[in-house]
């Protein structure tokens, strides 16, 4: 079972594209947040980033950024994509209710 930051760091991912830099993962996860909410720290989201990393969810790589010096970039693996899927089922399964009243 995967947290809910892992989950969005997945989804920005795949949406940021192969061999994201993890700069370019986290404008993806800022461009979602509602206005008037507080924006996640980049310190949170490469934190996230490594742990998935280490996890096997996240591939590591390397490229170069525009000013020549090495990053590491991301893509999702294998199992980052069945934990991802897991996770969306089983909010799938849970939210067949609306949310009016649900939380009242």
């Amino acid at each position: 079972m995967i947290g809910k930051m892992e989950e969005v760091v997945l989804l920005a991912t795949i949406r940021a594209g192969a061999g994201s830099l993890p700069s370019a993962i986290y404008e993806q996860i800022v461009a979602t947040v509602p206005a008037g909410e507080k924006e996640p720290a980049f310190g949170a989201i490469y934190t996230t980033i490594m742990r998935m990393a280490a996890k096997g969810m996240l591939s590591e790589g390397s490229k170069t950024d525009e000013r020549g010096r090495p990053r590491k970039s991301f893509t999702v693996t294998a199992d980052g994509t069945r934990a991802l899927q897991a996770g969306l089922s089983q909010t799938a399964a849970l939210g067949g209710f609306t949310l009016r009243g649900a939380l009242a």
